[in-house]
């Protein structure tokens, strides 16, 4: 390369600063104290902040304690360490706005080869972020009543039993039937019908308590989770649903509108070893002995229906 070239690109510092607010992915230095001492214009730009408000400042002194924390911690194992670090963090900007970002760092050194300071990139992965979370969604949801599916809703009941069982706590199980929802479907059609799944979903996510699981087992099926729940007080929660379903009337397309009732079986997690699958067992037989009972009720394990 030309020397004259070197030495005027040497000298002359706003053309460096140019060519690195040229860039369009945020950068910033930080000594090893923690103070920001330069930044590019994609840098200010991403946060909204001015110059005046980064320069010389911590992160104490730019964002909320709970963010400055995770940024102070990972400088200082990075200063400690030295090299590459790359993580992933939350951000906000001036005017409130959160982003997803990746950070790269990486440190640079004095002539006795202590890290003295470090430079960053910032990479806005929000977008990636919310395309993940949505693909999750999809692969955990039920796509007509927007309950989650069976496979998340049977992963969610297997990670409460064991935590149950280690902290030997009770919980409840009800598995839920619309009664004679196949002679509602021959009547009205199917569009009706998922609009009577979709209401008693939607009623669902307004009765039971904010701790509960619900999710669509299948069909006209689904399961509720009552943990840290015994069987008097799940009998309560199962039944206020009941009661309120029963007079739920239901708008279909054609301006008519249509009443439906549940049948319950509930059952209590026992103290011993079992497995959940037992569990289900017998909320299932309950659940047809509150229909061998004349439907629209509530029948117990190991009880009369109630």
């Amino acid at each position: 390369m030309n020397k004259d070239i070197l030495g005027f690109i040497n000298s002359n510092r706003d053309l460096l600063d140019l060519i690195i607010d040229m860039v369009p992915i945020p950068l910033f230095v930080k000594d090893r104290a923690g103070r920001y001492i330069d930044c590019n214009m994609a840098f200010k730009n991403f946060l909204s902040f001015s110059r005046e408000q980064i320069i010389g400042k911590t992160v104490y002194d730019i964002w909320s304690k709970d963010e400055a924390d995770v940024f102070f911690y990972k400088d200082k194992e990075l200063l400690d360490r030295g090299g590459l670090q790359i993580y992933e963090a939350r951000i906000t900007s001036s005017g409130g706005v959160h982003y997803d970002v990746q950070f790269h760092k990486q440190t640079f050194t004095d002539s006795s080869g202590a890290a003295i300071g470090f430079l960053g990139a910032v990479f806005d992965i929000t977008e990636n972020k919310r395309l993940e979370n949505a693909l999750v969604r999809l692969a955990s949801t039920d796509e007509l009543t927007g309950l989650l599916n069976r496979r998340e809703g049977m992963a969610r009941f297997e990670t409460l039993h064991k935590d149950s069982e280690r902290k030997k706590r009770p919980y409840c199980l009800a598995i839920i039937d619309l009664d004679h929802f196949k002679g509602l479907n021959d009547k009205y059609g199917h569009a009706s019908g998922d609009l009577v799944l979709k209401a008693f979903s939607d009623l669902m996510k307004k009765i039971l308590r904010c701790g509960d699981v619900c999710f669509r087992y299948g069909g006209e099926e689904f399961i509720v989770l009552l943990p840290e729940t015994q069987l008097e007080e799940g009998f309560r929660v199962v039944e206020r649903l009941r009661k309120n379903w029963a007079i739920t009337k239901v708008a279909l397309s054609d301006c008519q509108f249509v009443q439906s009732t549940v049948s319950i079986g509930l059952a209590q997690s026992i103290t011993n070893n079992f497995s959940f699958d037992y569990l289900i067992q017998a909320s299932d037989k309950a659940l047809y002995d509150a229909k061998n009972n004349g439907r629209n009720c509530t029948a117990c394990a190991q009880s009369r229906p109630i």
